[in-house]
């Protein structure tokens, strides 16, 4: 289990509902499995599941692009 799973096993219970940060939007944490993460996002609550491989990839990618990363979605 690596840093990222970690702390997110040890900081939410499933299911929650979040806030995005740019338009403060609901979107919820569905589950958090042995695979990933699962989201419902946007109205319809579409399901998008994060594996764990992505999410763990995140402390690597933000290591070669110090600074600030855009983010966003539609």
């Amino acid at each position: 289990m690596g840093p990222v799973e970690q702390a997110i096993r040890a900081r939410f219970r499933t299911p929650v509902t979040l806030h995005t940060f740019g338009r403060r939007k609901p979107f919820v944490l569905a589950r958090i499995d042995d695979k990933g993460i699962l989201l419902l996002l946007g109205e319809q609550r579409n399901e998008t599941l994060l594996s764990w491989d992505c999410l763990e990839g995140i402390i690597q990618f933000l290591c070669r692009h110090p600074g600030w990363v855009p983010a966003g979605g539609t």
